[in-house]
């Protein structure tokens, strides 16, 4: 199968041919329908997260697709050959940018019956929801949440899940979107270039700048 590779980081991607990849008892092999571009790929390979994450070359890269089930592991009772999924991949196994991918079953989800695979693939929400299952497990609700650069497409989605789980959410952003964005349920907007937010926040318990979630320090 064909998949894209870079060899080292600020280096150029390489097509490539690998093969199948086998499946454990817990996993699914993916047939990949769509992948997208993504803000987390491009700080990959210019070696952004190499101290979040200790990546061995080549590395294959990619973090969201859609796709259809082609063999499920012995353990895997949820999902069958020939469901639809839909994903954001763990920061450890990363290569949506292929032909076919193997992936524990618990990070995949089904496609709803009225999206198409590029439609599945564009959707953000599911990385906001796998921030919230995955990082931020010992949130309380009432906790603040602050997303620097949130006036975007991820903020758009993230704001109205992150106020159903119970967080108060602070925004950045550029000054044409405050009120869009106050009003999906941002509690306070910080318009960038009148205000610094390191110098205005405080008591706030987690930071996540689009997709990079970090504890707030």
């Amino acid at each position: 199968m064909k998949a894209i590779y870079i060899n080292k980081y600020n280096g150029k991607t390489i097509l490539k041919d690998t093969n199948i990849p086998e499946i454990s008892n817990d996993e699914v092999l993916i047939k990949i329908k769509a992948s997208s571009v993504n803000p987390l790929d491009l700080l990959i390979i210019k070696g952004k997260l190499k101290l979040l994450e200790k990546y061995s070359m080549p590395l294959r890269i990619g973090a969201e697709f859609s796709g259809i089930i082609e063999k499920v592991g012995e353990n895997v009772k949820n999902f069958k050959v020939g469901d639809k999924i839909y994903t954001y991949l763990p920061m450890n196994n990363i290569g949506a940018f292929a032909k076919y991918i193997s992936i524990n079953h618990k990070y995949v989800a089904k496609i709803p019956n009225n999206y198409d695979y590029k439609v599945a693939t564009a959707i953000a929400s599911l990385t906001t929801y796998q921030i919230i299952k995955e990082e931020l497990v010992n949130y309380k609700k009432g906790d603040t949440i602050f997303i620097d650069g949130g006036s975007g497409s991820f903020g758009e989605i993230a704001i109205p899940i992150l106020k159903y789980f119970g967080f108060e959410v602070i925004v950045s952003g550029n000054e044409r979107s405050k009120e869009h964005i106050l009003s999906i349920g941002a509690s306070r907007y910080i318009d960038y270039k009148k205000e610094k937010y390191w110098e205005v926040l405080n008591n706030v318990n987690y930071v996540t700048k689009n997709i990079i979630y970090y504890d707030w320090i």
